[in-house]
């Protein structure tokens, strides 16, 4: 027995050892240790020594599940699969999509999510939770994978484990002499010996295999559990200390902590407690949306019992805790919800319902409750999809014929992206899905926003099968009349070899253009497909097909593309090397291909060939700086000097654009520095000035180009940078020529073209480069810097900066004339090689506006470069061709940083403009430029200064409604009263009041401007100047100040007369609601009312306000003119007719005896006369229409005359007509009554 103790003992320690090191690891309490007796205390304070890592704590349920997983080896099970979400497909560009792998196959079996995985809230899984609905009894199913020793708790089932039963007779050997671990398999043998080993116990055998003696073994496993003993003590003393503080903050725990973990009992506790069902995760999710999303079928209970809200949307107020059950697919909790009530048709923020979550999850079970349940089957969602949309989309086959059986329209689309579930089934690939909806009646050829058939999406991404599938339903395989490409098309860009021979299989055209002119080949080769390429021209397509507008080919959308085997292979093919607007070489040399450069060249390219703009391909190169490709240009014997369009040069186009290494390599080869365009509005180094390209500047320079060149306009370089604020190259400009003339520097780097590949970059030589240093010995002393001009440092520092290439030593530079030459103007530098040109004028001007640098820069607002030049001395007062100076063109466009500088420089506050008398201040104001107005009020401008229209600088602020600005004026002490002219002019309130300045005007008036003010010329107030405009609130505003309504301005009109000149009916209204009398007594002079101004002028909609609120309908005016008589003379129809319709007097003749429809005949108004004609009693006689239309001149006036006067005829033969007939039946009861008579006097029998 003895010898069955010992090892048994042993292997009891060893688990007993296993449970403890997994106390002591999770900080369990002491009654974990106490499960297993003294031998498990006294193993976890060895386990806590050595073991036990990752290890779940023994007292758990979980803990307790399996024994040593490192002998039974159990794996652990997958992960839950997580929840997809519904599809949104992004709108996409018709640019075409490469072939994706991740979106070819079909996810159509994707059907099920597990149970709290993703969802909604992205909740769920990973917590020890046993109530989640889709929890098994087998707790593996969420077991994390174990540690080498996870735990030693030994259950029945794994006592019967045989590999257990292996080695408990090992350990249970009696051979004396040892059993011979050499008969165990090695896999037991090794676990066996990590088990022991992890409960302190060494090696049970020797190095020959011999197992020890029990003896040995008992003397080992003593020893061992001794030691563990001692420490056993010290760990439980620990656990047992820290066990309450754990209870504490166990108890702490938030609500939402316990409802995350699904601990059913601890959230039954809280909410007994006292804590809030209606509590919000820190994300802003409420409870029942979390118990819900992970499928804690129970917890929902909990929280509904305690009256948890069925709708709570949390914080976020995104989905509800229906569409987070649907989204994981939890069908028991969707019962559960929709029993209490839930709204099955709520939508998310984003316009999904649970339904739509469902269909877009596949959870079958799920969709068939909500459907029950009342479920909106066509609801949309915010990207127009529907759920069977989504399911389409998500490739769920039973989803889609479940809500067909329950009517769900098979060929809704959305609104904006006019997706179908057959597109979406499509784009994405679902072969099973597309066969089901085609077999359900979907319609295959309903086309996307795009103008794309189902087939043309399934060719976005090369879906092979789904586009066989539609084509062998009557999908139509070429581009529809209203499409914008051909599903060849889209198969070509893709580069779909499979798909694009089974599409020209079926008939596709070859030759079929996009809307950008594009064949598929032309496709094919634009995106480098080569494959795609080779097969469409294997059919027969037109290699050398070129698009309208811009005669592109493949072949030059290939060379754009940089696409060399493409290239390669067109070629081969016989595509025309020279075809479109810009050949191939040019679209290569412009993209910087250097490869497919030299290949074009290799095969025969035109180097000279040019565009209609006269560019070439060492234009396009220099432009785009790809020095590499116009150094292989020039060897192919390209023009260094051609002029493209408007005289530029390579060397031009290289300056504009920056590219240092393209411009001194190109000086290097020859090219002019001091060429000028063809009309002479740009130079070299113009255009480098004018991009602000220093190290350009430096370099042109520094090899000769003319700073002081005059352009078209009078422009110098110092203009042309000041312009752009380019502060550096004006310093650099001013500083000339004395930043020539420095000492020789001691080397000079050259600039090498710049090249992805460095080591096959074309490299310029260093004598190709011209030296403007004179050879000099090196123990020689420097030449007389007066007479040296050398390259500086800062350019070739600058320039080696930007080209990463090695520097070189400068005695390779270009012999000198052993002669100096005489100095003229311009000055020779001693070389002979480049002139010395005079300094630059700092204050040249343009000849068209008299511009200089500064003014530019004060203009730009270009602060730096305005501290410069006046540092330098440029002119502060000089004026514009307007008159203005720095000053006032900085304060009118608002540089307050350029105004403060130029005060600081002593400008001049007060200058006026010439021609307006405008100051500082006063542009400053009118143009509503506070801090300018601020800055100049500090500095003593004067704030009652007049201009040319006797506009104070309060005027013009108010003027333009800037109230900021009038509140600094007022507060600066303006005069708020201030009139224009001798006499009394406008008011500042006068202005705000007429431009409809409401802010302004209350401003004004409470700062006690007076409302009834008049001008004295004209005797307008506010008021009536608001009505003249139409300023609707400002005259509400006025009115509502007491200002005079009835106030009459020198012409006589009151403010509702000035309102109805202009046809203002929401002014007239405010008026009249303010008390305005409509029958006002007219105007002195012309005797007119509102009424007959608004009839004259033709305003409807203010005629008809008048007449609704009483206006009499006849009044005359000093002609006798009625409103009807105006409008018909006017030719107002809808005026003339409201007029009608109101009852007015349509014979009322003026003075002159002429009718409305008199007047109206003899304006030709033809509508009108038409109109009235059927409304007179009065016509006209023929002869007055014959005399006054023998007085007409005009063909056209005389037509319509004629034209009116035929009305007028017919008219009046219908009204004979009429009366005629009238008069007939008046005669006939005439004679009746008269026969009645005789037939009374004498009776038939007589």
């Amino acid at each position: 027995m003895e010898k069955a103790t010992v090892p048994a003992a042993a292997a009891a320690a060893a688990a007993a050892a296993a449970a403890a090191a997994a106390a002591a690891e999770e900080g369990s309490p002491p009654a974990a240790a106490a499960v297993a007796g003294p031998p498990a205390a006294a193993a976890a304070a060895a386990a806590e020594v050595g073991g036990g890592s990752g290890a779940r704590s023994a007292s758990s349920p979980r803990g307790m599940v399996r024994v040593c997983d490192l002998l039974l080896k159990k794996k652990p099970p997958p992960p839950p699969q997580q929840q997809q979400q519904p599809h949104h497909k992004a709108k996409r560009n018709r640019t075409c999509r490469p072939p994706s792998s991740s979106e070819s196959s079909s996810d159509s079996d994707n059907s099920g999510g597990g149970g709290g995985g993703g969802g909604v809230g992205g909740g769920g899984g990973g917590t020890s939770s046993n109530n989640s609905e889709e929890e098994d009894d087998d707790d593996d199913e969420e077991e994390e994978e174990v540690s080498e020793v996870e735990s030693f708790i030994l259950d029945q089932d794994d006592l019967e484990n045989p590999m257990l039963e292996t080695a408990s007779k090992l350990l249970l050997s009696g051979t004396a002499d040892g059993a011979d671990l050499r008969t165990v398999d090695p896999e037991t043998q090794a676990r066996l010996e990590a088990l022991l080993e992890a409960a302190g116990i060494g090696k049970l055998s020797t190095a020959d295999g011999k197992a020890f003696a029990d003896p040995e073994v008992l003397r080992r496993l003593t020893s061992s559990v001794s030691c563990a003993l001692d420490e056993a003590a010290a760990a439980l003393t620990r656990m047992r200390a820290e066990s309450t503080a754990n209870a504490v903050q166990s108890d702490n725990r938030s609500l939402a902590e316990a409802c995350s973990e699904g601990d059913v009992n601890a959230v039954r506790k809280l909410l007994i407690e006292g804590r809030s069902v209606n509590e919000h995760t820190e994300e802003g999710e409420s409870l029942l949306c979390l118990a819900c999303s992970a499928g804690y079928y129970e917890l929902a209970q909990v929280l509904l019992a305690m009256h948890a809200n069925v709708e709570d949307r949390g914080i976020k107020g995104d989905i509800t805790p229906l569409m987070a059950a649907a989204n994981g697919g939890h069908v028991k909790i969707v019962k559960l919800l929709l029993a209490h009530k839930a709204d099955v048709n709520a939508q998310s923020s984003t316009g999904n319902t649970a339904l739509t979550y469902a269909c877009a999850g596949g959870y079958v079970d799920v969709v068939k409750v909500l459907l029950e349940s009342g479920a909106s089957i066509e609801d949309h969602n915010e990207n127009g999809h529907t759920p069977l949309m989504e399911a389409g989309s998500a490739g769920h086959v039973e989803v889609a014929r479940l809500l067909l059986e329950n009517g769900a329209g098979i060929n809704t689309h959305s609104n904006e992206f006019k997706e179908s579930a057959l597109t979406l089934a499509c784009y994405k690939g679902h072969l099973e899905m597309v066969r089901f909806l085609l077999e359900a009646g979907a319609d295959q050829e309903h086309k996307t926003d795009e103008m794309h058939t189902a087939l043309m999406e399934a060719c976005m991404d090369g879906h092979v099968e789904v586009a066989r599938l539609l084509l062998d339903s009557g999908a139509q395989v070429n581009m529809p009349a209203d499409s914008f490409e051909s599903p060849l098309t889209l198969a070509a860009c893709g580069g779909h070899v499979e798909l694009a021979a089974l599409l020209i299989e079926r008939g596709a055209s070859l030759e079929e253009v996009n809307d950008e002119g594009y064949t598929p080949l032309m496709e094919a080769a634009r995106e480098g497909h080569e494959e795609m390429v080779a097969l469409l021209l294997g059919q027969g397509a037109n290699i050398n097909a070129q698009t309208e507008e811009t005669q592109e080919t493949a072949l030059t959308l290939a060379c754009c593309g940089g696409f060399l085997e493409v290239a390669d292979f067109l070629i081969k093919a016989g595509a025309d090397i020279e075809l479109g607007c810009s050949t191939p070489l040019m679209e290569a040399a412009q993209e910087g291909h250097l490869e497919l450069v030299k290949y074009l060249l290799a095969a025969g390219a035109n180097v000279h060939a040019t565009t209609a703009t006269g560019d070439t391909a060492l234009t396009y190169a220099c432009e785009n700086g790809h020095t590499d490709v116009a150094d292989v240009l020039l060897q192919a014997g390209a023009d260094l000097e051609h002029e493209s369009e408007g005289g530029r040069t390579p060397l031009m186009k290289a300056a504009r654009a920056g590219h240092v290494c393209t411009v001194q390599f190109l000086i290097s080869k020859g090219a002019n520095v001091n060429r000028t365009t063809a009309n002479n509005d740009h130079t070299v180094l113009s255009l480098a000035c004018a991009g602000g390209h220093l190290a350009v500047v430096e370099l042109l320079l520094a090899h000769g180009a003319d700073p002081t060149h005059r352009l078209k306009d009078g422009s110098t370089m110092l203009i042309e940078a000041a312009k752009g604020g380019h502060t550096s190259v004006v310093c650099y400009l001013l500083d000339y020529p004395n930043n020539l003339l420095s000492t020789p520097p001691p080397d000079v780097t050259q600039l090498t073209p710049p090249s992805h590949d460095l080591n096959r970059a074309p490299r310029v030589p260093v004598q190709a480069l011209p030296m403007v240093v004179p050879p000099q010995e090196p123990d020689k002393p420097p030449a007389n810097v007066a007479t040296t001009l050398p390259i500086r440092n800062k350019v070739s520092g600058r320039a080696s900066s930007m080209s990463n290439t090695p520097t070189h030593s400068s005695s390779t530079s270009i012999s000198q004339p052993s002669t100096p030459t005489p100095t003229p103007s311009p000055i020779v530098s001693p070389s002979g090689m480049l002139p010395i040109y005079p300094a630059i004028d700092i204050d040249a001007q343009t000849e068209s506006n008299h511009d200089t640098a500064l003014t530019l820069a004060c203009a730009g607002g270009h602060e730096e470069l305005v501290q410069t030049l006046l540092e330098r001395g440029a002119s502060i007062e000089h004026r514009d061709k307007k008159g203005f100076t720095p000053l006032i063109l900085a304060a009118t466009a608002g540089h307050v940083g350029v105004v403060e500088i130029l005060l600081d420089n002593g400008a001049d506050i007060e200058a006026q403009s010439e021609r307006t008398k405008d100051t500082p201040l006063s542009l400053a104001c009118s143009g509503g430029r506070q801090e300018v107005v601020e800055l100049l009020l500090a500095r003593g401008a004067n704030k009652e200064h007049r201009n040319v229209s006797d506009y104070t600088p309060l005027s013009l602020a108010a003027s333009g409604g800037y109230v900021n600005i009038i509140k600094i004026l007022l507060n600066a002490g303006a005069e708020i009263n201030s009139r224009t002219g001798s006499k009394l002019g406008i008011s500042p309130l006068m202005l705000a009041a007429m431009n409809g300045h409401t802010a302004a005007v209350k401003l004004l008036l409470d700062m006690g401007s007076d409302i009834n003010a008049q001008i004295e010329t004209n005797r307008n107030t506010a008021l009536t100047l608001a009505c003249f405009q139409g300023r609707t609130e400002v005259v509400s505003l006025l009115l509502d100040r007491k200002a005079n309504v009835e106030h009459r301005a020198k012409t006589g009109l009151t403010p509702l007369m000035e309102a109805a000149s202009g046809g203002y009916a929401e002014v007239g209204r405010v008026l009249l609601d303010k008390g305005a009398d409509v029958n006002a007594p007219p105007v002195p002079s012309s005797r007119d009312t509102a009424l007959t101004i608004a009839a004259d002028k033709g305003h409807y909609k203010f005629c008809e306000l008048l007449i609704g609120r009483g206006a009499h309908i006849d009044v005359r005016n000093k002609k006798g003119n009625t409103p009807l008589w105006l409008a018909a003379n006017g030719g107002h129809l809808d005026v003339v007719q409201l007029l009608v319709q109101a009852s007015a007097d349509v014979d009322a003749a003026d003075n002159r005896k002429i009718t409305p429809l008199m007047a109206a005949f003899r304006k030709g108004h033809v509508k009108v006369v038409r109109y009235l004609v059927k409304e007179v009693n009065q016509f006209p006689s023929d002869s007055e229409c014959m005399r006054y239309i023998a007085t007409i001149t005009d063909k056209e006036m005389l037509k319509k005359c004629h034209l009116c006067m035929e009305s007028i005829v017919q008219a009046k033969d219908r009204q004979a007509a009429e009366a005629n007939k009238n008069a007939s039946i008046l005669l006939e009861e005439l004679d009746l009554e008269k026969a009645d008579c005789v037939i009374s006097v004498f009776p038939r029998g007589i």
